[in-house]
């Protein structure tokens, strides 16, 4: 990926209780100028479609990084970054508790997205002594995660391929 910026992913098992609970998924990537998001399953770069811009609100501070990712349908939301369509990394908003993740070249369709708040920087996601996360993560139309995962259904909208906003709220602790 010549010019962009390099990818880290982190998928981090959530138990609560003992079982299983989910997996909250971030992404972070180095700080270089360049970053074009590619579709994971060709490495190619997506070169026609609109801009999905995605506020998140609620964020507890301004340190770190924001990581989002782009899911075109249920397989692998939210735990798989393999199957996403993009990444990217979220700039802080001006109030420094929002944020602003925007997806580039995306195709009319149905789409999810997940987020993280890495806000020490260390790149993953931390959590406590029994696997809850700490930090900041959410979902498109703040979808519930009910006993495991929130649902590709709950987190999907539409798009038209042109422009569209979606608002959702970052959540600490579960």
């Amino acid at each position: 990926m010549a010019q962009g910026k390099r990818v880290l992913l982190r998928c981090i098992q959530v138990s609560l209780a003992g079982g299983f609970f989910g997996c909250v998924l971030v992404a972070f990537a180095a700080l270089v100028p360049g970053v074009r998001a590619q579709d994971a399953a060709t490495g190619a770069t997506a070169t026609t479609g609109g801009t999905i811009r995605v506020h998140i609100v609620g964020l507890r501070n301004d340190r770190g990084h924001i990581g989002c990712l782009l899911y075109a349908a249920a397989a692998g939301f939210p735990g798989d970054p393999d199957r996403s369509l993009q990444k990217t990394v979220g700039r802080l908003g001006r109030d420094h508790r929002t944020a602003t993740c925007t997806f580039r070249d995306v195709p009319a369709g149905r789409y999810a997205v997940t987020f993280g708040h890495d806000e020490n920087g260390n790149r993953t996601l931390d959590t406590n002594l029994i696997g809850l996360p700490i930090e900041g993560w959410g979902v498109s139309n703040d979808a519930p995660a009910r006993f495991g995962p929130p649902e590709y259904a709950d987190a999907a909208f539409d798009f038209d391929g042109r422009r569209k906003l979606v608002v959702a709220s970052m959540r600490y602790g579960l």
